[in-house]
Protein backbone atom coordinates (compact mmCIF):
# COMPACT_ATOMS: atom_id res chain seq x y z
CA UNK A 1 0.00 0.00 0.00
CA UNK A 2 1.48 3.36 -1.01
CA UNK A 3 1.60 6.32 1.35
CA UNK A 4 -1.01 8.22 -0.71
CA UNK A 5 -3.43 5.29 -0.64
CA UNK A 6 -2.84 4.90 3.09
CA UNK A 7 -3.75 8.53 3.77
CA UNK A 8 -6.83 8.24 1.57
CA UNK A 9 -7.95 5.14 3.49
CA UNK A 10 -7.61 6.79 6.90
CA UNK A 11 -9.34 9.96 5.70
CA UNK A 12 -12.15 7.88 4.21
CA UNK A 13 -12.69 6.06 7.51
CA UNK A 14 -12.92 9.32 9.42
CA UNK A 15 -15.26 10.92 6.90
CA UNK A 16 -17.50 7.87 6.65
CA UNK A 17 -17.85 7.65 10.43
CA UNK A 18 -18.61 11.37 10.50
CA UNK A 19 -21.33 11.29 7.86
CA UNK A 20 -23.18 8.18 9.02
CA UNK A 21 -26.37 9.77 10.38
CA UNK A 22 -29.59 7.82 10.86
CA UNK A 23 -32.16 8.49 8.17
CA UNK A 24 -29.76 10.37 5.83
CA UNK A 25 -28.05 8.27 3.21
CA UNK A 26 -26.97 11.21 1.08
CA UNK A 27 -27.51 14.90 0.58
CA UNK A 28 -26.75 16.63 -2.69
CA UNK A 29 -28.14 19.43 -4.81
CA UNK A 30 -31.04 17.29 -6.08
CA UNK A 31 -32.01 16.10 -2.62
CA UNK A 32 -34.56 17.88 -0.44
CA UNK A 33 -32.46 17.00 2.60
CA UNK A 34 -29.89 19.49 3.87
CA UNK A 35 -26.51 18.49 5.33
CA UNK A 36 -24.14 21.03 6.90
CA UNK A 37 -20.71 20.04 8.19
CA UNK A 38 -18.68 22.38 10.42
CA UNK A 39 -20.98 25.37 10.08
CA UNK A 40 -24.15 26.81 11.60
CA UNK A 41 -27.52 26.54 9.88
CA UNK A 42 -30.61 28.71 10.22
CA UNK A 43 -34.19 28.21 9.05
CA UNK A 44 -35.76 31.65 8.87
CA UNK A 45 -39.31 32.49 9.86
CA UNK A 46 -41.85 31.50 7.14
CA UNK A 47 -39.14 29.35 5.47
CA UNK A 48 -40.09 25.71 4.76
CA UNK A 49 -37.54 22.89 4.37
CA UNK A 50 -39.20 20.01 2.51
CA UNK A 51 -36.76 17.35 3.68
CA UNK A 52 -34.60 16.65 6.74
CA UNK A 53 -31.88 18.88 8.19
CA UNK A 54 -28.62 17.42 9.50
CA UNK A 55 -25.96 19.63 11.10
CA UNK A 56 -22.61 18.16 12.19
CA UNK A 57 -20.21 20.31 14.17
CA UNK A 58 -22.41 23.40 14.11
CA UNK A 59 -25.47 25.00 15.71
CA UNK A 60 -29.02 24.95 14.33
CA UNK A 61 -31.38 27.89 14.78
CA UNK A 62 -34.94 27.08 13.69
CA UNK A 63 -37.59 29.77 13.28
CA UNK A 64 -39.39 28.19 10.32
CA UNK A 65 -40.68 24.76 9.35
CA UNK A 66 -38.92 21.43 8.72
CA UNK A 67 -41.14 18.78 7.17
CA UNK A 68 -38.95 15.85 8.26
CA UNK A 69 -36.28 15.28 10.96
CA UNK A 70 -33.82 17.67 12.57
CA UNK A 71 -30.52 16.05 13.57
CA UNK A 72 -27.69 18.01 15.24
CA UNK A 73 -24.41 16.36 16.25
CA UNK A 74 -21.85 18.32 18.27
CA UNK A 75 -23.84 21.55 18.32
CA UNK A 76 -26.72 23.35 19.98
CA UNK A 77 -30.37 23.56 18.90
CA UNK A 78 -32.27 26.85 19.26
CA UNK A 79 -36.01 26.58 18.60
CA UNK A 80 -37.78 29.90 18.32
CA UNK A 81 -41.48 30.33 19.02
CA UNK A 82 -42.42 29.93 15.33
CA UNK A 83 -40.44 26.71 14.83
CA UNK A 84 -42.28 23.60 13.68
CA UNK A 85 -40.53 20.24 13.14
CA UNK A 86 -42.94 17.69 11.67
CA UNK A 87 -41.02 14.58 12.66
CA UNK A 88 -38.22 13.74 15.12
CA UNK A 89 -35.62 16.05 16.68
CA UNK A 90 -32.28 14.42 17.54
CA UNK A 91 -29.52 16.10 19.56
CA UNK A 92 -26.14 14.50 20.28
CA UNK A 93 -23.54 16.37 22.34
CA UNK A 94 -25.20 19.79 22.57
CA UNK A 95 -27.73 21.97 24.37
CA UNK A 96 -31.37 22.59 23.44
CA UNK A 97 -33.07 25.92 24.00
CA UNK A 98 -36.77 26.13 23.18
CA UNK A 99 -39.12 29.11 23.22
CA UNK A 100 -42.77 28.74 24.11
CA UNK A 101 -44.81 27.92 21.03
CA UNK A 102 -42.15 25.82 19.27
CA UNK A 103 -43.56 22.47 18.11
CA UNK A 104 -42.00 19.04 17.48
CA UNK A 105 -44.37 16.52 15.88
CA UNK A 106 -42.28 13.41 16.55
CA UNK A 107 -39.95 12.18 19.26
CA UNK A 108 -37.22 14.22 20.91
CA UNK A 109 -34.10 12.05 21.11
CA UNK A 110 -31.03 13.10 23.09
CA UNK A 111 -27.97 10.93 22.51
CA UNK A 112 -25.50 12.61 24.89
CA UNK A 113 -27.60 15.02 26.93
CA UNK A 114 -26.50 18.22 28.52
CA UNK A 115 -27.86 17.49 31.97
CA UNK A 116 -27.80 21.14 33.04
CA UNK A 117 -30.87 21.75 30.84
CA UNK A 118 -32.86 19.03 32.58
CA UNK A 119 -35.02 19.78 35.61
CA UNK A 120 -36.71 17.59 38.17
CA UNK A 121 -39.77 19.30 39.65
CA UNK A 122 -38.26 22.70 38.94
CA UNK A 123 -34.80 21.84 40.34
CA UNK A 124 -31.87 21.71 37.86
CA UNK A 125 -30.19 18.32 37.79
CA UNK A 126 -26.83 20.06 38.18
CA UNK A 127 -27.93 20.93 41.74
CA UNK A 128 -28.64 17.32 42.66
CA UNK A 129 -26.01 15.14 44.40
CA UNK A 130 -25.89 12.54 41.62
CA UNK A 131 -25.33 15.06 38.81
CA UNK A 132 -21.59 14.39 38.76
CA UNK A 133 -22.20 10.68 38.18
CA UNK A 134 -24.43 11.43 35.19
CA UNK A 135 -21.72 13.57 33.61
CA UNK A 136 -19.27 10.70 34.01
CA UNK A 137 -21.71 8.34 32.31
CA UNK A 138 -21.86 10.68 29.31
CA UNK A 139 -18.06 10.79 29.10
CA UNK A 140 -17.91 7.01 29.41
CA UNK A 141 -20.25 6.55 26.44
CA UNK A 142 -18.06 8.85 24.35
CA UNK A 143 -15.05 6.76 25.37
CA UNK A 144 -16.76 3.61 24.11
CA UNK A 145 -17.03 5.22 20.68
CA UNK A 146 -13.30 5.95 20.77
CA UNK A 147 -12.55 2.31 21.62
CA UNK A 148 -14.55 1.23 18.58
CA UNK A 149 -12.40 3.46 16.34
CA UNK A 150 -9.22 1.99 17.84
CA UNK A 151 -10.33 -1.56 17.08
CA UNK A 152 -11.38 -0.67 13.53
CA UNK A 153 -8.06 0.99 12.64
CA UNK A 154 -5.92 -1.80 14.13
CA UNK A 155 -8.00 -4.42 12.33
CA UNK A 156 -7.74 -2.63 8.96
CA UNK A 157 -4.08 -1.59 9.25
CA UNK A 158 -2.29 -4.21 11.39
CA UNK A 159 1.13 -3.87 9.74
CA UNK A 160 1.17 -0.07 9.74
CA UNK A 161 0.19 0.20 13.40
CA UNK A 162 2.72 -2.49 14.38
CA UNK A 163 5.59 -0.76 12.56
CA UNK A 164 4.72 2.60 14.11
CA UNK A 165 4.43 1.11 17.61
CA UNK A 166 7.84 -0.53 17.22
CA UNK A 167 9.32 2.91 16.53
CA UNK A 168 8.33 4.02 20.03
CA UNK A 169 9.95 0.89 21.47
CA UNK A 170 13.18 1.54 19.55
CA UNK A 171 13.57 5.17 20.67
CA UNK A 172 10.96 6.33 23.21
CA UNK A 173 12.59 9.66 24.11
CA UNK A 174 13.53 10.56 20.54
CA UNK A 175 10.04 9.70 19.33
CA UNK A 176 8.49 11.78 22.11
CA UNK A 177 10.64 14.78 21.20
CA UNK A 178 9.68 14.57 17.53
CA UNK A 179 6.02 14.31 18.47
CA UNK A 180 6.17 17.40 20.68
CA UNK A 181 7.72 19.35 17.81
CA UNK A 182 4.88 18.20 15.53
CA UNK A 183 2.32 19.42 18.06
CA UNK A 184 4.05 22.79 18.35
CA UNK A 185 4.16 23.13 14.54
CA UNK A 186 0.38 23.01 14.10
CA UNK A 187 -0.46 26.63 14.96
CA UNK A 188 2.53 28.24 13.15
CA UNK A 189 1.84 26.09 10.09
CA UNK A 190 -1.83 27.06 10.14
CA UNK A 191 -1.02 30.77 10.44
CA UNK A 192 1.50 30.51 7.60
CA UNK A 193 -1.15 29.01 5.33
CA UNK A 194 -3.74 31.62 6.31
CA UNK A 195 -1.54 34.62 5.50
CA UNK A 196 -0.67 33.36 2.02
CA UNK A 197 -3.11 33.57 -0.85
CA UNK A 198 -2.44 30.08 -2.19
CA UNK A 199 -1.86 28.50 1.20
CA UNK A 200 -5.28 29.45 2.53
CA UNK A 201 -6.77 26.90 0.12
CA UNK A 202 -4.76 24.21 1.92
CA UNK A 203 -6.08 25.06 5.40
CA UNK A 204 -8.86 22.39 5.30
CA UNK A 205 -6.33 19.76 4.23
CA UNK A 206 -3.92 20.88 6.99
CA UNK A 207 -6.62 20.56 9.64
CA UNK A 208 -7.79 17.21 8.22
CA UNK A 209 -4.21 15.90 8.13
CA UNK A 210 -3.67 16.82 11.78
CA UNK A 211 -7.03 15.33 12.79
CA UNK A 212 -6.29 12.04 11.03
CA UNK A 213 -2.76 12.00 12.42
CA UNK A 214 -4.08 12.69 15.94
CA UNK A 215 -6.46 9.74 15.70
CA UNK A 216 -3.84 7.41 14.26
CA UNK A 217 -1.32 8.55 16.89
CA UNK A 218 -3.64 7.65 19.75
CA UNK A 219 -4.15 4.19 18.25
CA UNK A 220 -0.40 3.62 17.91
CA UNK A 221 0.29 4.61 21.51
CA UNK A 222 -2.56 2.42 22.74
CA UNK A 223 -1.06 -0.54 20.89
CA UNK A 224 2.42 0.20 22.29
CA UNK A 225 1.21 0.52 25.88
CA UNK A 226 -0.87 -2.65 25.59
CA UNK A 227 2.07 -4.62 24.22
CA UNK A 228 4.40 -3.39 26.98
CA UNK A 229 1.95 -4.37 29.71
CA UNK A 230 1.30 -7.74 28.10
CA UNK A 231 5.06 -8.32 27.80
CA UNK A 232 5.55 -7.57 31.48
CA UNK A 233 2.93 -10.23 32.23
CA UNK A 234 4.61 -12.75 29.87
CA UNK A 235 1.56 -12.64 27.60
CA UNK A 236 1.38 -12.33 23.82
CA UNK A 237 -2.10 -11.08 22.87
CA UNK A 238 -3.24 -10.20 19.35
CA UNK A 239 -2.68 -6.58 18.21
CA UNK A 240 -6.40 -5.87 18.57
CA UNK A 241 -6.48 -7.06 22.20
CA UNK A 242 -3.25 -5.22 22.99
CA UNK A 243 -4.59 -1.98 21.49
CA UNK A 244 -7.83 -2.40 23.43
CA UNK A 245 -5.90 -2.95 26.67
CA UNK A 246 -3.72 0.10 26.06
CA UNK A 247 -6.69 2.30 25.14
CA UNK A 248 -8.51 1.27 28.31
CA UNK A 249 -5.52 2.11 30.49
CA UNK A 250 -4.78 5.45 28.82
CA UNK A 251 -8.46 6.31 28.78
CA UNK A 252 -8.81 5.56 32.48
CA UNK A 253 -5.80 7.74 33.31
CA UNK A 254 -7.31 10.63 31.34
CA UNK A 255 -10.06 10.89 33.94
CA UNK A 256 -7.50 11.87 36.60
CA UNK A 257 -7.40 15.69 37.01
CA UNK A 258 -4.25 17.36 35.60
CA UNK A 259 -2.33 14.07 35.45
CA UNK A 260 -4.80 12.84 32.86
CA UNK A 261 -4.07 15.83 30.60
CA UNK A 262 -0.34 15.14 30.90
CA UNK A 263 -0.86 11.49 30.00
CA UNK A 264 -2.93 12.50 26.98
CA UNK A 265 -0.21 14.91 25.80
CA UNK A 266 2.53 12.29 26.09
CA UNK A 267 0.38 9.64 24.39
CA UNK A 268 -0.42 11.84 21.40
CA UNK A 269 3.17 13.09 21.12
CA UNK A 270 4.51 9.54 21.16
CA UNK A 271 2.13 8.53 18.41
CA UNK A 272 2.84 11.59 16.26
CA UNK A 273 6.57 11.04 16.63
CA UNK A 274 6.23 7.46 15.45
CA UNK A 275 4.20 8.65 12.46
CA UNK A 276 7.03 10.94 11.38
CA UNK A 277 9.70 8.31 11.98
CA UNK A 278 7.89 5.57 10.05
CA UNK A 279 5.93 7.61 7.48
CA UNK A 280 2.55 6.57 8.90
CA UNK A 281 3.70 3.05 9.58
CA UNK A 282 4.91 2.31 6.06
CA UNK A 283 8.54 2.15 7.17
CA UNK A 284 9.62 4.01 4.05
CA UNK A 285 11.74 7.18 3.96
CA UNK A 286 9.96 10.47 3.31
CA UNK A 287 12.44 11.36 0.56
CA UNK A 288 13.53 8.88 -2.07
CA UNK A 289 17.24 8.28 -1.93
CA UNK A 290 19.11 8.30 -5.18
CA UNK A 291 21.25 5.25 -5.73
CA UNK A 292 24.84 6.01 -6.45
CA UNK A 293 26.15 4.82 -9.77
CA UNK A 294 29.79 3.83 -9.90
CA UNK A 295 31.75 3.14 -13.02
CA UNK A 296 35.00 1.32 -13.24
CA UNK A 297 37.75 2.87 -15.29
CA UNK A 298 39.58 0.48 -17.43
Amino acid sequence: MTFRKFLMLIASIVLLLTFIVPGIAHADEKSKDILRFGEDFTVEKDEVIEGAVVVIGGNATIAGEIEEDLVVVGGNIDLESTAFIHEDMVSFGGKISREEGAEVGGDEIIGAPDFENFRLEGVPLSALPFFGWMSWVSRFLSFLGYLALVLIIVALLPKHTEVAANAIEASPWGTLGIGLLVLLAFIPGLLLLVVTLIGILLVPFWVLLYSVSWLFASVITSLFVGQKIAGAADSNPSPILAALMGALIIGALRFVPFFGSLVNLVAIAWGLGSIIRTKYGTGRPWLKQKTAVTTELA
